[in-house]
């Protein structure tokens, strides 16, 4: 799960209101780089080797409205596809 931030304190600190464009756009690009992901592959200190296959968007961006706060916020949940290599 992650949270995308954006406005008064989340961005450039100039902004005395939600930038819920800003923080919209952010998530977005975490889901855009997560489906954009190679497989990799990695090796533990103990010579154990696995792959990262992908990542899928499970949900969002889902805007969550905290005006209080003068923060934007949206919230998404990328699961990662993993395994061992053999």
């Amino acid at each position: 799960m992650c949270d995308s931030y954006a406005g008064k304190y989340g961005s450039g600190g100039t902004k005395g209101q939600p930038d819920y464009a800003g923080a919209y756009n952010l998530a977005n690009q975490v889901v855009k780089e997560s489906f954009d992901h190679q497989p990799t592959k990695y090796t533990s200190d103990g010579g154990v080797t696995g792959q990262i296959y992908g990542f899928y968007n499970q949900s969002g961006p889902g805007r969550i409205d905290e005006p209080e706060l003068g923060l934007a916020r949206y919230n998404i949940e990328v699961v990662m596809v993993y395994g061992a290599v053999t």
